[in-house]
């Protein structure tokens, strides 16, 4: 299934760069910079698509691995020049390991994120450089939960099922080649999902600095890190969660065409201490972007 919306997907992509763009996104904003999903410039009646496909390893000391893909199909839409709605569904597939050479298997749809960006700052209405706004969301509680020896085990899902506000602060910084993105966002988990595990709060935080010496290329280079709290289950903390994380990450920015932005992205962790053995490995990211 994966497989198949991924191709559908490529499809869509490569038939809008068949097509004749709708509209210049970088007109309406005076801008020519290369922005990826969420870190647009906001202009009244801005439509994005966007799919991409997300590859990361954990493991466990006791021998126990996890390959996850993830596979998310994303729109965003501004009906008015500060305000930005978006929402983003997962598709999520994972592989489980364990050290008897025994694995578990799951696909399906994930908990689905909706999001508002409310502008607070811009320097000026066209061009801006700098752009401060505020991001609140909610994660829904729409995984379809996988059958199986490990269908109480949240590892083992596609996603958590809980109610999980969102709040947060986004900063952009634009200046010729060279551009700025900032993201912190606080989540904290409401509700019981899978297995009567309630997640701690998580402080997410990312920093992409990208360069961009002509119009169809640019190279990024980011920091992405996350703070967990501990879990509760059954209405117990269980001490061997949460921990925190920090990546490194690389790739390039391409646009084949005006409205069309692909993001090839490679991340490694360079520092994590996660309680209960977990190790994260690298993570692969391949998106695109289309503005109509």
């Amino acid at each position: 299934m994966v497989r198949a919306v991924a191709v559908c997907s490529l499809v869509l992509a490569l038939l809008a760069f068949a097509m004749d763009a709708r509209a210049c996104s970088t007109c309406t904003v005076g801008d020519p910079t290369l922005t990826v999903m969420g870190a647009e410039q906001p202009t009244a009646g801005r439509l994005r698509f966007s799919s991409s496909m997300r590859w990361r390893r954990e493991r466990v000391e006791q021998g126990h691995a996890l390959v996850e893909r993830r596979l998310e199909l994303g729109v965003a839409w501004s009906p008015i020049a500060r305000v930005t709605l978006s929402v983003g569904v997962p598709i999520v597939s994972r592989r489980a390991r364990f050290p008897n050479l025994a694995e578990e298997r799951s696909l399906g749809l994930g908990d689905v994120d909706v999001r508002a960006r409310v502008l607070l700052f811009r320097d000026r209405e066209l061009a801006p450089q700098h752009l401060l706004a505020a991001v609140l969301g909610l994660e829904l509680p729409t995984a379809v939960r996988s059958a199986g020896p490990y269908d109480d085990d949240p590892e083992h899902q596609p996603g958590t099922r809980t109610w999980d506000p969102i709040a947060g602060l986004t900063y952009g910084r634009f200046a010729g080649p060279w551009s700025l993105h900032a993201l912190a966002v606080l989540l904290t988990p409401a509700s019981e999902g899978v297995g009567r595990v309630r997640g701690g709060p998580s402080l997410r935080a990312s920093l992409r600095v990208q360069w961009q010496p002509w119009s169809a290329l640019g190279f990024a280079l980011g920091l992405d890190g996350r703070v967990d709290g501990r879990e509760h289950v059954d209405g117990a903390r269980d001490d061997a969660t949460g921990g925190a994380a920090i990546y490194g990450s690389g790739g390039l920015v391409l646009a084949p065409r005006e409205d069309v932005v692909l993001d090839l992205r490679l991340a490694a962790p360079l520092w994590q201490r996660l309680r209960g053995g977990h190790v994260e490995g690298w993570v692969a990211f391949v998106g695109a972007t289309i503005d109509v």
